[in-house]
């Protein structure tokens, strides 16, 4: 079973000024809720309103091994991000906090977009969006924005087609581990893994979707090029994808 709304989020963050007061960013929800009369369909994990604090962390304290790839995860000095809920009203839990490579962190330049997500199925994802265009990507890419050109999504249309001819000869047969469709202008790549160069934009992904109950969402890396290194976002990608990614604090009583 998917993760209740409650327990996700979808925001976004305008960075500030450089020089203004570093008081925590101010964060909105992407698309507002419709509400009802269900207080826990209205809640969202740290609110509709929470505040973004970006901390540095130091290096990746101890290596990983993926589940699902074997990978071992990178050893990078990491940020923090701290999204901190407003009232007890609208959130679930006081605060949340995940990391990301650092040098993605210190990428980010006044009045750009920072949208963040964290799915049904429990996957991380953000993004950097400036002037439209974006600048990098990381984790469970097709959850957030990609700027006006980019897109990302898992192909169902397209598997269950595919899925239709294999079961002429296997009628239970179905794919576990679905690829990753991303479209960069007029180009479209389906990848299970593996490295890209599409366009302007170097793309990695570490795995597509698996399915499973929920599931588990893709994790990619988009990386604009001459912007972003895309070992940067790669190794927030990685990040973002680790079991224990999302430190949870409730509420204290």
């Amino acid at each position: 079973m998917a993760i209740h709304p409650s327990g996700t989020f979808d925001y976004v963050a305008i960075v500030p000024e450089l020089g203004e007061d570093q008081a925590p960013w101010t964060v909105r929800l992407r698309t507002p809720i419709q509400f009802t009369g269900d207080n826990r369909s209205n809640t969202r994990l740290v609110g509709h309103s929470p505040t973004l604090e970006i901390s540095d962390a130091g290096i990746t304290p101890s290596v990983q091994t993926s589940r699902l790839t074997g990978k071992v995860s990178p050893r990078v000095l990491r940020s923090r991000l701290t999204l901190t809920a407003a009232t007890r009203n609208d959130a679930g839990v006081e605060s949340v906090s995940f990391h990301i490579d650092r040098a993605l962190a210190m990428a980010l330049c006044p009045h750009d977009m920072l949208c963040m997500a964290r799915t049904g199925c429990g996957g991380l994802a953000l993004s950097i969006i400036r002037n439209g265009q974006l600048v990098a990507a990381a984790g469970a890419v097709s959850a957030v924005p990609l700027g006006e050109s980019a897109r990302a999504r898992t192909p169902i249309d397209i598997l269950r087609e595919a899925e239709a001819v294999f079961r002429k000869h296997d009628p239970d047969f179905e794919f576990g581990h679905l690829p990753v469709e991303i479209r960069i202008g007029e180009q479209t790549r389906l990848m299970h893994g593996g490295r890209r160069r599409i366009g302007p934009y170097e793309v990695f992904v570490e795995h597509g979707f698996y399915r499973g109950i929920p599931g588990t969402n893709e994790c990619a890396a988009i990386s604009l090029v001459g912007t972003c290194p895309d070992v940067v976002a790669i190794a927030s990608a990685q990040l973002l994808d680790s079991p224990d990614a999302l430190e949870i604090v409730g509420w204290r009583a």
